[in-house]
């Protein structure tokens, strides 16, 4: 007995082979753009810059920080370790009122912060902590001088 099948024709089976790599392709690149967006965006990222020290003569904590993460930072309260803490201006004025800094990713500013107690050794190391309102602790050291 003679069996007779029927095969899938070659344009046939090159259809199905493409549609099936542009549904692999699509789902693939969904998935890279969900997890770069994802890591890019999620929070800020603040860097304190190697310029920031302490001006121990006018008692003021000069801090260059920059946002390099995906989404506004907010700080609410520097502080030295062990010595003070305070709330955050711009450098625009110092007389300002007392109030949160919002930094926008990508944006760079310098803070000039009082400092209203603790005594300060000129030349010495201090480790000072930037706050955010999304939890995060940044902390770094500076000379004063």
């Amino acid at each position: 007995m003679l069996k007779i099948s029927k095969a899938l024709s070659p344009i046939a089976a090159i259809v199905i082979i493409i549609a099936i790599v542009l549904a692999l392709t699509i789902a693939i690149v969904g998935w890279v753009i969900g997890i770069w967006s994802s890591i890019s965006s999620g929070t800020e990222l603040l860097k304190i810059m190697p310029d920031s020290y302490i001006d121990v003569a006018n008692r003021l904590i000069i801090l260059h920080v920059k946002n390099e993460g995906g989404a506004a930072a907010i700080i609410y309260r520097v502080e030295i370790a062990g010595l003070a803490t305070a709330t955050a201006y711009k450098s625009d004025s110092v007389t300002s009122a007392l109030r949160e800094v919002h930094i926008e990713p990508g944006d760079d500013l310098t803070l000039i912060i009082p400092i209203t107690s603790g005594s300060l050794t000129q030349g010495a190391i201090y480790t000072i902590k930037v706050y955010t309102t999304s939890g995060n602790v940044y902390a770094t050291q500076v000379v004063a001088r």
